[in-house]
């Protein structure tokens, strides 16, 4: 949201030809994206998303830990890559928010390609919200529920593309 705030507002000043202004910004918005930016790992996609999910989390006062360890990974494409990191860092950053009390909000993140080919990708994040599955599918809590729910979907179906197994399990405390 605030990325779309930001180019709109660039967007603005390129329409009225405020051309000085657009740049000013760009370079404050630039200085202010570097000073947030962190280096989790070599590939840029999954840096970037991760970036942008850490600021959330630290934002939202999620106590939040990421072992990154893909440098070798050649076989997933990027945009399948960004669906994984982005769908499941939103669900589980989106459970943690529902909690009232910031220092019961904790998400860790693992993730790792060894030499012989085998990529992991393990989230643990607390929740306070009741899991409803139905047909073997999640069902979202949130109120429109027609605009909501594909995430996991959308893991599902790079899981199967590549092969894997996907294991989701939680618990009620």
């Amino acid at each position: 949201h605030d990325m779309n705030n930001h180019l709109g507002v660039i967007g603005s000043f390129l329409e009225e030809k405020e051309y000085d202004k657009a740049l000013a910004y760009f370079k404050e918005l630039n200085i202010t994206a570097a000073a947030r930016n962190r280096k989790f790992c070599e590939n840029s996609v999954v840096n970037a998303v991760l970036n942008a999910k850490y600021n959330l989390m630290t934002d939202a006062k999620i106590d939040g830990f990421f072992h990154i360890s893909i440098d070798k990974l050649l076989f997933i494409d990027d945009v399948s890559l960004c669906t994984l990191f982005a769908n499941t860092l939103d669900n589980a950053i989106e459970a943690c928010q529902k909690i009232e009390a910031p220092d019961r909000r904790k998400l860790e993140l693992k993730c790792r390609y060894t030499e012989n080919g085998y990529f992991s990708l393990e989230l643990i994040n607390s929740k306070i919200n009741e899991i409803v599955v139905q047909k073997n599918q999640y069902i979202s809590d949130k109120e429109d529920k027609s605009a909501h729910g594909i995430g996991i979907s959308s893991i599902r179906d790079i899981v199967e593309k590549y092969e894997g197994t996907l294991d989701i399990s939680y618990d009620d405390t």
